[in-house]
């Protein structure tokens, strides 16, 4: 970036405005997580799309939801919206599964918010969807997908050339793939996911690996997890700092927020 002046002469500055000066050429190149977790109360989200694709089902306590039904794409969301954060959790299918589909996550999620009796539904959000075998055209590994269309899900049609093929189209964009043997899930093991959300990049990690790191712009919204054909999945312990980004980034997505963080506090609670 180019610099440029107003005078051609140059006089000493105040000491005081040359220490503000070099502060924020530190903060331009400065990243900082908070000091506190916040845990994820499960009781306060709520399945949303199609009504019975899934069956989500939160611990009393909040700190996990369990799963049950192989069916359909069904997606459990937060109320709450987020962006510049680093989320954590785990996730487990259990060992006596007989499956091997997907599982995943949503992020910078608008819509669906609700749970429709209808199968017609529209989506706009990104998704993070691992499958744990290579099944007919379904690759076993990740992919990062954005979607932005209307799908019905009581069709096959309609739906399974994306969903499950990861077929593109305008409204069904795959962003990154990874795949191959190996990269699948595994029954009975405790996966760890960490996710690094700002408006223009995204970083996810899953077991201490580095599995997507791409630049794109993404939307403040909500957060959830996705189950597709498969049952039997439990998120456990998720948690969120945020994510204080103080360099300028070289490109500012339309629309988005220039502030070093956002977050709905609602529905949330500190972590003990």
């Amino acid at each position: 970036m180019s610099n440029k002046y107003l005078c051609s002469t140059w006089n000493l500055p105040d000491p005081k405005v040359l220490l503000l000066f070099m502060a924020l050429f530190f903060l331009a190149s400065f990243k900082m997580l908070s000091q506190c977790a916040v845990e994820i109360d499960f009781n306060e989200w709520s399945e949303v799309g199609p009504s019975g694709n899934g069956d989500w089902s939160p611990s009393s306590n909040g700190e996990s939801v369990f799963q049950s039904v192989n069916g359909n794409p069904t997606f459990f969301v937060s109320p709450s919206e987020f962006m510049n954060v680093r989320i954590t959790g785990s996730i487990q299918v259990e060992e006596s599964t007989f499956d091997d589909d997907f599982v995943g996550f949503v992020f910078s999620a608008l819509s669906p918010t609700t749970s429709t009796g209808s199968s017609s539904t529209n989506l706009d959000l990104w998704l993070l969807d691992w499958k744990s075998g290579f099944q007919s055209t379904a690759d076993e590994g990740f992919s990062l997908i954005r979607i932005n269309d209307t799908f019905d899900f009581s069709v096959n049609e309609e739906f399974m050339p994306y969903f499950w093929t990861h077929g593109n189209s305008d409204g069904f964009d795959v962003k990154e793939e990874v795949y191959g043997t190996g990269l699948g899930w595994i029954p009975g093991q405790l996966h760890n996911f960490e996710l690094l959300l700002e408006t223009d990049r995204v970083q996810i990690f899953v077991d201490g690996n580095l599995i997507i790191d791409r630049s794109d712009c993404f939307d403040i919204g909500s957060f959830g997890f996705y189950n597709f054909s498969q049952e039997n999945v439990e998120y456990s312990d998720f948690t969120y700092e945020i994510f204080t980004n103080f360099e300028i980034p070289s490109e500012i997505c339309m629309g988005s927020s220039l502030s070093p963080s956002a977050v709905s506090y609602t529905h949330l609670r500190a972590h003990e």
